[in-house]
């Protein structure tokens, strides 16, 4: 329970069967995979699959054994050697297993759902560990393209849990092993190198693993080093809608615009509405709208009902060339020593170490606000709200905005048409470090064993971004939507965006005024994330010789666990003191009427701190010609879908390098030294001294954790049964900082009718939150016959929320304006929420394992998870004393909702066909398939208001694996699909975002030139895969294609 109150809301027969259902997978490949549910033996229940990757067909028989002793359902990829599969990291290599689907970045896997469930609510650990989050967010899911898949000697994904498994896992726990010295039956050395080719670069990259191992003083003492250095270019191109947004309605608030429809984004006039709101669904018509203006609220109410006619627009319609450049290293050191024959000692060092240079261009039309359109929308009535000149849009049959002009003139130097247009190069740094270090015993008498660890994990993220943005303002450029949903642009004649001129051509609002523009932004972003976590536990297990019971063990762990972040940071201290942020910036402003460039002015009370340039024409439109560059010209080629329309290849772009050195720019407050303390003026601009600057995210989480369980073993009606029970206590204390901003709406007493909203400060508070949990587990396990095993598992599971949910980051606004205190409206806050409880859930898993010989299996099983506390939103709770001060607000945060349930099937099967004459005897099989469905999610669209699927849920995710492993090669196919999904239930724009349907086709194939020397080839996205992401319909968030990858090598082992 909490101490601190949250915020609440709610059967086949034989081998020729077998063989007839699997002969499709194909005829080439290697691979071993397993999806089985073995007997239980003398030894507690287990459900496990097994994905063997040596190569060979014994390795896949002695993995069923090793099935036979785990105690709850996992599925299981053991290595000698993870790299013979197509798969470069932890992640690729995982998404073979059944029901494991796998998220990449550019190409490469970086994270996964386990059952359906999202990343954050999985947990991954090395040797025991948590692995932490490498990304910089702050986030808890962890991200494998740190990990080297050569690391591993082994990886269980956890599907059911166990008393004595670290809590954390809704979806599953993936435990990763690392070799272990003392097990090695003779000195292990292995070196391969391979050369990577990316078809979108043209560039050839290093990859190659050292593994030494062996033992001394009588085999006492064993020490095992690994090292793999990765060089790794990736691209990715980018079709971009980015959001898309339904524009707000507006109505007078006073006079004879009192209610009257000023501003609207129906684009179409259609009867039908675009979405219902659940207020207002009796309203089939804008007739049945309210009528009452005399009040905010009943002002309130208009908008919100006429905004259901309101049409989608794409925001940011624009095309993106994203490059990485990558250096990764990751180290392992692992030594034990046995001091007796009962007492072993051990110490294992992880460092994993990476370097990236990113590099971004962007090209992109604003059409984020009403006034960059050149369309006429419609009011209450029907009645055309419209200037002169104003053109109609193309609105489709989903409401969809698909064609529109943008403004024909500029409206002020932000506004209308002025800088709608931009080009844009963003150069920045991202470095990653984390280190496990670990330390234990481990002492096993005849009866009583004993595990003790002691580990410090770290983790450092640090990003430094630089942009240069090129700005133009240019009128009536026709943007089209494509069926696929692709922008494209047109530009009026005299305006091409591959011209320097066009960039100085002046905002001009259509009456002979020019506005002064900012042409060139120059921005700097830096970032830091520091994370860690202290582990101490100890484990009793006690195995009796005989009666009902075969084992009872216990235990007791403590984690400490917290992440600290700082961003761009900037702030007004209660005092008035304006503390700048490690954020700057320096603009080239294009200047109507100079005749030459205007010194440069330094506005420290801005935030960011901002310098200013004003330039010339003549003198922006040189510059712009000696800091710029050409993209490469074979933009979103290769991939297998047809953009359906023109892009451009080899745009006008900036250069980050040529104008930091080129455009005699101030780039003194380009330092990320002003990250954690900056310096802080008077309203007068004077210097008063530095200040320390609030942390994005300060969250500190202490865990202690308690189980006991027992395992036994029997027979019921002549069948061997066997299992475990057992329960787990947990006692979660959390301690959360962040910065609470204060502001105040009063009358605009100079412009009547209108608000001043201003900043009163920024303090700094810090709350806490206690739960505890009883998690109960039990297993058990009935071998019907000698081949069929059924298997039923029970477990309450918990997920603690991400940590940037629980910041007490809060801007709360007062209303002190008359209006407001008439309507006694509530102050209104935006904030995280300390007071979230975990994601907790009931989980349920039948599994049923048929054996038919040493190579063949298959298994279904079932599962069930009642996902209660699901945290939901963000939503509006009213009436909240927020900081326990009687002040009350209407909140805009996170809550903990009524929960989602998630059912499924997994089914897979395996088999060699051995049956086969020669040669033919070494081909095999594997398949999978997973489906899944939630019901009862509780979360809404802000776009629709209609109910989401629950998100990274895939309906179906399957995989097709051919093999043929014979003689010296060894070889594999694998495809790997799953269905569409819920990427996010709220993007920036508070927008759900969907990602399609997605298939990657890999191979593999080797050949063993000798006992030690082996040669390979391999191939990734072999049908040039894209991925894409929608708002639903014909909504493009992105579609984004990152190429094929190949490799050829050698590997070496004595």
């Amino acid at each position: 329970m909490s101490t601190f109150s949250p915020i609440r809301r709610r059967a086949i027969n034989g081998t020729c069967l077998t063989a007839i259902g699997l002969l499709a997978i194909g005829t080439a490949g290697t691979a071993a995979a397993q999806t089985a549910t073995p007997a239980s033996g003398a030894g507690p229940a287990t459900t496990v699959e097994e994905i063997i990757v040596t190569g060979t067909r014994g390795s896949l028989r002695s993995a069923i054994d090793r099935k036979r002793t785990a105690n709850t359902t996992v599925d299981s990829i053991v290595a000698e050697d993870v790299s013979q599969f197509p798969d470069k990291n932890v992640g690729e290599a995982l998404q073979r297993v059944t029901g494991v689907s796998l998220t990449r970045d550019l190409g490469e896997g970086s994270q996964i759902s386990i059952r359906g469930v999202e990343p954050d609510l999985n947990r991954v650990e090395i040797n025991g560990l948590s692995v932490l989050n490498n990304n910089g967010t702050g986030a808890r899911g962890a991200s494998f393209q740190e990990l080297a898949s050569e690391l591993i000697a082994s990886i269980d994904v956890f599907k059911g849990f166990t008393a004595d498994m670290t809590e954390g896992g809704v979806g599953g726990t993936v435990s990763i092993r690392t070799r272990r010295p003392l097990d090695l039956t003779r000195p292990l050395f292995s070196a391969s190198a391979s050369g990577q080719y990316f078809d979108l670069l043209e560039t050839t990259k290093f990859r190659g693993n050292i593994t030494a191992g062996t033992k001394f003083l009588d085999d006492r003492l064993g020490v095992i080093v690994n090292v793999t250095r990765d060089e790794n270019d990736t691209r990715g191109d980018f079709l971009r809608g980015t959001n898309w947004i339904r524009f707000p309605t507006t109505v007078g608030t006073s006079g004879a615009t009192l209610g009257v429809v000023t501003a609207s984004g129906d684009y179409d006039n259609s009867p039908d509405r675009t979405f219902v709101n659940p207020d207002f669904a009796s309203a089939t018509s804008k007739a049945l709208c309210p009528t009452d203006a005399s009040t905010a609220s009943g002002r309130a109410a208009i908008q919100n009902c006429l905004a259901q006619w309101n049409d989608f627009v794409p925001a940011i319609p624009r095309y993106g060339l994203w490059f990485r450049e990558d250096q990764r290293t990751s180290a392992n050191l692992s030594t034990q020593f046995r001091v007796n024959d009962a007492l072993s000692v051990f110490v294992d060092y992880t460092v994993n170490d990476r370097q990236q240079h990113l590099t971004d261009f962007n090209y992109t039309v604003d059409a984020s606000s009403q006034s960059r359109l050149n369309a006429t929308t419609y009011g209450r009535n029907g009645q055309a709200i419209t200037t002169a000149g104003n053109l109609v849009a193309t609105v489709d049959a989903d409401h969809n905005v698909v064609g529109f002009n943008t403004a024909a003139r500029a409206t002020s130097g932000t506004a209308g048409a002025a800088n709608i247009f931009s080009t844009q190069n963003r150069e920045f740094d991202f470095s990653y470090r984390s280190e496990y270090l670990s330390g234990g015993f481990q002492y096993k008498g005849d009866n009583l064993t004993l595990d003790g660890v002691f580990a410090r994990t770290t983790g450092a993220a640090y990003s430094d971004s630089n942009s240069v943005t090129f700005n133009a303002s240019i009128p009536n450029i026709r943007v089209d939507i494509s069926d696929r949903g692709v922008p494209s642009f047109t530009f009026p004649t005299g305006f091409s965006p591959a011209d320097p001129a066009t960039y100085g051509i002046f905002a001009n609002n259509g009456t002979g005024t020019n506005f002064a523009t900012t042409a060139v932004v120059v921005n700097y972003e830096p970032s830091e994330t520091d994370t860690f976590e202290d582990t101490a536990k100890l484990d009793l297990d006690y195995n009796f010789d005989s009666g009902f019971f075969t084992k009872f063990e216990s235990g007791y762990q403590y984690r400490s666990a917290g992440t600290l972040q700082y961003s761009v940071g900037g702030y007004t201290r209660p005092d008035g003191t304006i503390v700048q942020g490690a954020r700057a910036r320096h603009n080239l402003v294009l200047t109507p009427g100079a005749t030459a460039n205007g010194t440069t002015l330094f506005n420290p009370l801005t935030l960011p701190p901002t310098y200013n340039t004003p330039y010339t024409q003549a003198n922006l439109i040189a510059l712009l010609r000696t800091i710029s560059r050409s993209t490469p010209t074979n933009f979103y080629q290769g991939g297998r879908d047809d953009p359906g329309v023109a892009l451009p290849n080899g745009w006008f772009a900036p250069s980050y390098g040529l104008t930091a050195t080129g455009a005699n720019l101030d780039l003194s407050l380009f330092d990320r030294e002003n990250i954690r303390r900056s310096p802080g003026y008077t309203a007068a601009g004077v210097l008063v001294g530095e200040f320390d600057q609030p942390p994005a995210l300060d969250v500190v989480e202490d865990v202690h954790a308690a189980y006991a369980q027992a395992s036994w073993a029997g027979e019921l009606w002549n069948m061997p049964i066997s299992g475990n029970f057992g329960v787990r206590y947990t006692n979660t204390i959390l301690n959360a900082t962040g910065a609470y901003l204060q502001r105040e709406t009063v009358d605009n007493l100079a412009i009547p009718g209108t608000t001043i909203t201003r900043n009163l400060g920024t303090t700094i508070t810090t709350l806490n939150n206690e739960y505890e949990d009883w998690l109960p587990t039990f297993n058990v396990a009935l071998d019907v016959t000698d081949k069929i095993v059924a298997r039923f598992g029970y477990a309450k599971v918990l997920a603690r929320p991400n940590p940037t949910f629980l910041v007490p980051a809060a801007t709360c606004t007062f209303n002190r304006t008359a209006v407001g205190l008439v309507d006694d409206l509530e102050d209104v806050c935006s904030a995280g929420n300390p007071a979230l409880e975990p994601y907790r859930a009931d989980q349920f898993d039948l599994n049923i394992g048929w054996f038919q010989n040493r190579d063949t299996l298959f298994n279904a099983g079932f599962f069930y998870k009642n996902i209660e506390s699901f945290v939901v939103g963000p939503v509006v709770v009213q009436n909240v004393d927020l900081f326990g001060d009687g002040t009350l607000f209407d909140v805009t945060q996170r809550i903990n909702g009524n929960g989602a349930k998630i059912q499924g099937v997994e089914l897979s099967a395996q088999t060699a066909f051995t049956f086969l004459p020669s040669p033919f005897d070494g081909f095999g099989g594997i398949i999978n398939y997973t489906y899944s469905e939630a019901k009862d999610v509780g979360l809404f669209s802000t776009l629709t208001q209609e109910e989401l699927p629950f998100p990274g849920l895939s309906t179906h995710t399957y995989n097709i694996i051919g093999y043929y492993d014979k003689g010296p090669i060894n070889a594999r196919l694998a495809y790997n699909g799953r269905s569409g999904y819920l990427q996010t239930a709220i993007d920036a724009r508070g927008n759900p975002v969907y990602r399609d349907k997605t298939g990657y086709l890999d191979g593999r194939a080797a050949y063993k030139l000798s006992n030690q020397l082996t040669v390979f080839i391999e191939a990734r996205n072999m049908t040039g895969e894209n991925e894409r992401s929608t708002n639903g319909s014909v909504r493009l968030v992105e579609d984004v294609y990152s190429g094929k990858r190949y490799f050829a090598g050698l590997t070496f082992r004595y």
